[in-house]
């Protein structure tokens, strides 16, 4: 090809195509803002999955990180639990006695950790993170300032160390360079500040503000059932994940000589990549097909417009074809206007992409670990330019090819185009009417679940109910007597306060901890061999005396905990009705005895209804509750956090008086967070609000372009019909006979895009059913409600045109022919 002569030609076209826009302002106008919403949303969505599921994670050779789990699923229970404080410490053990080790190294970190920062102004609860001290050098943390911790940090009697992160340094520390090397107070206890880490870093936990070295108590390492750390490694090089997960299989058989209950617990090596965004994918696939569709809805009513269009310049295309035009240079010049349209569409779209970040990310903050923002990267960009072309082919070929395949001889006698594409924009409005009700259904769907998870019965009180999160340091509150002079204090007060009806603590209110199990045995009976009978698992939670009182929770059998349950008494536990349910299914358990993580022994003293602790969208599981007046085992995250307040009005007018108690108690004690019941609701549906407010929103944008393409074809219809309505209203056909036609012509492209639509959603039902809860991806209701829907739209769209056809002077008509 000689390049100078192409571009030459390509710059006609481009000047050609350029001057036959202008002359149509309003076509172009309306092509390239209708093209601009397709584009923009899915540049929008797909600059999302970029930076979710696509970018690298911000640390050293990330494919190189991997997360280890143990895997419970030979006993009944989930394929990927948190290890214990034994396995971690012996896998590391004997990874780094093995010479050519599949591991250059381990690392753990517990993230449930807050610390109190006291000392400097306002007591404040900081997000927190106890590693080991080599995990901000395995994962390639640099630091600001001074230096991150370092594998002696977290050895028996070292120093107490913190890291800070960029944010909170500049923020309560006016970024003083000076600080490295000072000390803090977390906790009650001295840290010095040994160095200053990016804000950018949200792993494990978003939000963290400091990492300190974590402590393991003596006797860790016999701590087989205790599941609380995040376990990360770095590969070495050439090492596949395979050999990874053969390595830590070894290391886990290895253990059951010291751990005999431990024979059918496995375990899994996960890319940290695919741990950080398993969550969110699914979601973010499902947006990417959701607006993939929307395009394809704009391209075909743009395909429409230019067809439309075409009819008008046919006169035009046929003289250029007479004059000797090749018709694969008339389909060039075509092509090329359609190319220019996608083009503004794309920059347009782009602008309209870029609007929309700061509300993706409000809607889907958590789902960004890796600290980064929303932007458009050469990925983003090389995808719009991919999209363009798409874009352009899907929308521009068939109007070239028809308007370049008409007779010529014809068109210079009529002037018109015929019937000849009338077929193709029936096509076009019945694929729009279809992906439009596919769109429809599956929000519908989504709807219904969210709607039935709005209405699911928690098993707890739902209104009038306050909730505050106070940390207590270990450090302070190490001792039983401690904490519970501060809770029965705090208790006290709050409780006569007026409008409040009573108040108690507990551990962890409902929904606000996804973990917190505990393994148990039952005393009288033989322990269960591996893979037999359900895992004797149970949520475990401490509560003070009268929570389940203030949560709405009945006691079904036996009693609660009361003035009985002391240090010195023996120790009791109520368990929830589906423990009871699963492990005593013939009897009342009141009286049972069990151990729980250890060879303590806990008389059952009462059973109460279940109630959701974990997640709204899953059947309540076995639980215990232990009693904070006997101690509840020890462990931090044991410890009272959460007081719950029921009043007799509205909750958040007492939340000053509640910090002001809680500062009378403790002044170093920080409030870190005061919501009610119903924003911690909202706040585990917000997930599911996420789906549906995106996918409602281009469903309904699918609907009004559908609606739109639908009014513009007709009113074409019955612009190019004009001769032919006006000679059968002159023979005497009626208004009503001319409306009809209107209408038929409505219901046979509208019924066939239904029918089609409906087709295709159960076709993919399959694929939304993961997202659906207590709702059925072939729900009737949604079918009929979505098909009446779309009727009514078709309807609507061609009224218009249709009393447009019925208001035809036939008189008028007749004379111009």
């Amino acid at each position: 090809m000689n390049t100078p002569v192409f571009l030459d030609s390509l710059f006609r076209d481009l000047h050609y195509a350029k001057n036959a826009l202008r002359k149509s302002p309003g076509f172009a106008a309306t092509s390239v803002l209708t093209l601009a919403l397709g584009v923009g949303a899915n540049i929008a969505i797909f600059s999302l999955v970029n930076t979710v599921l696509l970018q690298d994670l911000p640390f050293r050779d990330p494919d190189r990180l991997v997360e280890i789990y143990e895997d419970f699923r030979q006993l009944g229970g989930p394929a990927t639990v948190e290890p214990s404080p034994a396995s971690f410490l012996a896998w590391r053990a004997m990874n780094q006695r093995q010479q050519n080790s599949a591991f250059e190294d381990m690392a753990a970190m517990n993230g449930f950790d807050s610390y109190n920062l006291t000392g400097q102004g306002e007591p404040e609860r900081l997000a927190g993170i106890a590693v080991t001290g080599n995990l901000l050098p395995l994962i390639g943390v640099k630091p600001v300032m001074g230096r991150t911790l370092l594998p002696d940090d977290d050895k028996p009697g070292a120093p107490k160390v913190v890291v800070i992160s960029d944010g909170l340094w500049r923020r309560r520390f006016g970024a003083d360079p000076t600080l490295v090397g000072r000390t803090i107070s977390l906790n009650g206890a001295k840290y010095e500040v040994v160095g200053i880490i990016p804000g950018t870093l949200q792993f494990p936990t978003p939000g963290a503000q400091v990492w300190v070295p974590i402590a393991f108590a003596p006797g860790s390492d016999q701590e087989r059932f205790a599941f609380i750390l995040t376990v990360v490694g770095r590969l070495r090089h050439g090492i596949r994940l395979e050999q990874a997960d053969a390595a830590v299989a070894g290391f886990a058989k290895a253990l059951i000589e010291r751990f005999p209950r431990s024979e059918k617990i496995g375990t899994k090596v996960l890319p940290l990549h695919d741990v950080l965004t398993t969550k969110i994918r699914p979601t973010l696939m499902l947006l990417l097909a959701t607006v993939a569709v929307v395009l394809l809805i704009a391209c075909a009513n743009v395909a429409q417009l230019l067809m439309a269009r075409g009819a008008g310049r046919h006169r035009e295309i046929a003289l250029r074809a007479a004059l000797g035009a090749h018709r694969s240079r008339i389909i060039r010049q075509l092509l090329t206007e359609s190319a220019v349209l996608a083009g503004l569409a794309a920059l347009v779209g782009a602008g309209v992409a870029i609007s929309t970040f700061w509300f993706l990310v409000r809607l889907i903050p958590n789902t960004l670990s890796t600290g980064t923002g929303i932007s458009i990267d050469l990925r983003v960009a090389a995808f719009a330019v991919i999209v363009t072309g798409i874009t352009t082919a899907v929308f521009g070929v068939a109007p070239a090819l028809t308007a370049a395949r008409s007779d010529t001889s014809a068109l210079l006698r009529r002037g018109t185009a015929g019937s000849a594409t009338s077929r193709l924009r029936g096509f076009f409005t019945a694929s729009e009417v279809a992906l439009t009700v596919v769109l429809l259904i599956a929000a519908g769907l989504l709807l219904r679940s969210l709607a039935n998870l709005r209405s699911v019965n928690p098993g707890f009180a739902t209104s009038k109910l306050l909730i505050v999160e106070t940390v207590l340091p270990p450090s302070k509150y190490s001792s039983l007597p401690a904490r519970m002079r501060f809770l029965d204090d705090v208790l006290d007060r709050a409780a006569a306060l007026p409008g409040v009806v009573s108040a108690a603590y507990t551990s962890f209110a409902p929904l606000t901890f996804k973990g917190g199990r505990a393994g148990f045995t039952i005393e009288g009976r033989p322990d269960p061999r591996p893979g037999e009978g359900p895992p004797q698992m149970a949520v475990d939670r401490a509560v003070s005396s009268g929570f389940f009182n203030v949560m709405g929770i009945p006691v079904l059998s036996g009693r609660s905990f009361d003035r009985r349950d002391t240090d010195s008494s023996p120790p009791v536990v109520v368990i929830s009705q589906a423990m009871a349910r699963t492990f005593w299914p013939d009897r009342d358990p009141v009286g049972q005895r069990i151990r729980i993580g250890g060879p303590k022994s806990f008389t059952i003293v009462g059973v109460v209804a279940d109630s959701r602790q974990l997640n709204l969208d899953q059947a309540p599981e076995a639980a215990v509750y232990l009693p904070m007046t006997q101690g509840a085992m020890g462990p931090q995250f044991l410890f009272p956090r959460h007081l719950i307040i029921r009043t007799l009005a509205d909750p958040t007018r007492l939340a000053s008086e509640v910090r002001q108690i809680v500062s009378a108690v403790d002044p170093d004690q920080p409030v870190s967070k005061i919501q009610t019941i119903n924003q911690m609701i909202e706040t585990e549906v917000s997930g599911r609000n996420t789906q549906v407010t995106l996918i409602a929103v281009f469903a309904l944008l699918a609907l009004a372009l559908a609606a739109v393409g639908l009014y513009g074809v007709l009113s074409y219809t019955v612009a190019r019909s004009a001769p032919e309505i006006g000679i059968r209203m002159a023979l005497g056909a009626r208004r009503s006979t001319v409306i009809g036609m209107v209408l038929k012509q409505t219901t046979q492209w509208a019924g066939a895009g239904l029918a089609a639509g409906v087709i295709g959603a159960a076709m993919l039902g399959g694929s939304i059913e993961p997202f659906l809860y207590q709702t059925h991806w072939a729900d009737p209701l949604t079918f009929v409600v979505v098909g009446g829907v779309v009727v009514t739209i078709a309807v609507l769209a061609s009224l218009a045109p249709a009393r447009r056809a019925a208001s035809i002077d036939p008189m008028k008509v007749l004379r111009m022919e």
